[in-house]
């Protein structure tokens, strides 16, 4: 059994709307992105892996239609997801144990208007 065997299922059309057929790829990554967008507001650890499934749906959605430039993008935000997710569990680096999450001050959104 080849990987095009075991992926081939989820080109498959789910359902049809407007007369475009929607495959499990497209409603799998809308669905772990969207969980992983309601994770991160609740500042749950688990929007890491969910985001980094929902990139995953999105590399197979894009080489399937031919996009390799943004099935390669996905590959960087893979990257930065599993950064993001060891900066999250370890802190900010040796000797910071916790990360706050906090609002922009006011200077910080003065510095990113000006740019």
């Amino acid at each position: 059994m080849s990987l095009a065997d075991i992926l081939d299922p989820l080109q498959q059309p789910l359902v049809t709307v407007l007369d475009t057929p929607v495959s499990w790829t497209e409603v799998l990554g809308f669905g772990s992105g969207a969980l992983c967008v309601w994770l991160v507001a609740r500042q749950h650890l688990a929007n890491w892996p969910i985001g980094i499934a929902n990139n995953v749906f999105f590399i197979l959605l894009f080489a399937q239609s031919g996009l390799y430039a943004d099935a390669g993008l996905q590959i960087v935000f893979i990257t930065l997801a599993a950064y993001g997710w060891w900066t999250w569990t370890h802190g900010g680096g040796p000797g910071t144990s916790v990360l706050p999450v906090r609002r922009t001050t006011r200077t910080e959104w003065t510095w990113l208007l000006a740019a």
